[in-house]
């Protein structure tokens, strides 16, 4: 059996949602708080009989251990009335007796709501005699289009931010990558170490006190290894302070370079 019934032939009440819907047009659609639907189911079951507000105390607010007093019942009576007002009926649906309570209005018919539907195409009359089509009540489901459009909407924007995720990953991976790189070139040897000339097809690369060794020496190389190259590499040449000894790093390369290769020549020697 439908939840649904028609009141006055104007209202249609949906029971289970609370609603309450103009029968001309399903977008006009009131929803009562969950007090006053209970308020106003029991006042229509009780029909044509006395509601007490005892009864109403009791079966809507005091059985869930809710505080309750009668202000409260009159603002969701008055909240009914109201609701079906707005929706163009404004004959007392409710009528108040006093100090007995309240009941539903004998002028107020009541009749169970039937979708119908007419598989006879063309047959006027009988559409016109058939009820309105049922308005969805809004269960908290929605439009199961829009629910799918929704859905691939956030979907897509998780797939964005995952992506996005993934890209700022790389990019920090790469600054790091970088940032570490530069680091351990400022702690090799050769970080300060530059180009001074070519010798025998070789690049010369050399620090400062080599420098000064080649000025002191008159200009001549302060080596006495026999030194050439076949493919113009890099030589990197260290002495040493009050050591008798040359060390030539040979590289294809930059020494400071991952990718270069080297091999190293060490030579000692008795200082004249």
């Amino acid at each position: 059996m439908s939840s649904k019934i028609i009141l006055n032939h104007h209202v249609i009440y949906d029971k289970s949602s609370g609603s309450l819907t103009d029968i001309g047009s399903k977008h006009d659609e009131i929803v009562l708080t969950t007090p006053a639907n209970n308020c106003l189911q029991i006042l229509l079951k009780n029909k044509p009989e006395i509601t007490t507000q005892k009864e109403l105390f009791e079966e809507v607010w005091e059985k869930y251990g809710i505080p309750i007093n009668t202000n409260t019942l009159y603002q969701n009576i008055a909240m009914i009335r109201k609701a079906f007002r707005q929706l163009g009926l404004e004959e007392d649906i409710i009528i108040t007796i006093p100090r007995r309570g309240m009941l539903v209005a004998d002028t107020v018919e009541i009749a169970e709501y039937e979708e119908c539907v007419d598989s006879r195409i063309g047959n006027e009359a009988e559409m016109a005699s058939c009820t309105l089509s049922t308005p969805t009540p809004d269960d908290g489901l929605g439009d199961v289009s829009s629910h799918g459009t929704l859905f691939h909407h956030n979907l897509k924007k998780v797939s964005l931010v995952f992506s996005f995720g993934i890209l700022l990953f790389i990019v920090i991976a790469a600054v790091t990558d970088f940032t570490y790189g530069n680091y351990l070139k400022t702690q090799s040897r050769f970080y300060h170490y530059s180009y001074w000339g070519d010798y025998n097809e070789c690049q010369l690369y050399v620090d400062g006190y080599f420098i000064n060794k080649v000025k002191n020496n008159g200009g001549n190389l302060p080596i006495q290894a026999d030194l050439h190259c076949d493919n113009n590499e890099r030589v990197y040449i260290s002495l040493y302070t009050g050591l008798p000894r040359e060390s030539l790093i040979v590289c294809d390369g930059d020494a400071l370079d991952k990718g270069s290769s080297c091999r190293s020549r060490y030579r000692y020697f008795i200082e004249s």
